[in-house]
């Protein structure tokens, strides 16, 4: 999701460029300005995407391509001999690290968005390309997301990662024989959910709309936004065009 402060009366449009091969921008789609947001539906799960806005105003100009942005992925670099490794991407504005610090969550239940801070980092200089916090035993099968702080001169606010799970814990238990799948995924607006149990949907803020029992299949109808699907203890997201 690349999301903006709507406040300029004037612009109409955001156009919104992710880049390709170095340096080479590509148009990924335009949307109304006052949604505030723009979801790309590029796989986001192995790595993280650089993009840049162009405006659009009211007298349909067009600007030129702003600064970029980097997103920011989360993913679970795996155990070492005492510990679990979480990993993630630095959030980056035009190449500059942009965040004052990080804090990494793990998320009790996505229907209540029940979060505990698990550790806080201070920015420094990776030349690897990303950061990494050991994880204490016995919370290594959450879910967790990293919060960036961005620094002040590049806007203020915080910048939240992917939802990320270890599923090769999942895959050591029963869930396995209880698994589920959802397609088609992105969506037109209606998906359906193959599965057996209680079905839990939640939208990316962590707020419930959907709680069902499903046998099988349930075809599933909603707005346009980014959901999570939560069945027997694992989470997808979905998105919904």
């Amino acid at each position: 999701m690349v999301s903006w402060s709507a406040t300029n009366p004037y612009i109409q449009e955001v156009a919104i460029y992710r880049e390709g091969l170095t340096n080479q921008w590509n148009q990924v789609g335009t949307t109304d300005y006052q949604t505030g947001y723009f979801i790309d539906n590029v796989d986001g799960s192995e790595r993280s995407y650089r993009y840049k806005l162009s405006a659009i105003d009211i007298c349909d100009g067009q600007s030129e391509l702003g600064r970029t942005y980097q997103s920011m992925n989360a993913a679970y670099l795996g155990p070492g001999v005492e510990y679990w490794w979480i990993q993630w991407t630095p959030y980056k504005i035009s190449d500059i690290n942009a965040a004052d610090y990080y804090e990494l969550y793990s998320v009790d239940n996505l229907q209540d968005f029940n979060i505990s801070l698990v550790d806080a980092t201070i920015e420094y200089e990776s030349t690897l390309g990303f950061y990494y916090v050991n994880l204490p035993h016995g919370i290594q099968d959450s879910i967790f997301f990293v919060q960036a702080h961005i620094k002040n001169q590049y806007g203020g606010g915080t910048v939240m990662s992917n939802f990320v799970q270890n599923y090769e814990l999942l895959d050591t238990q029963e869930n396995l024989a209880i698994s589920f799948n959802i397609h088609p995924n992105p969506s037109r607006g209606t998906f359906t959910v193959e599965g057996m149990g209680v079905m839990r949907i939640a939208n990316v803020l962590g707020q419930v709309v959907m709680v069902k029992e499903i046998h099988g299949k349930e075809t599933i109808k909603l707005p346009q936004g980014l959901y999570f699907v939560t069945l027997n203890g694992q989470t997808r997201k979905v998105v919904v065009e």
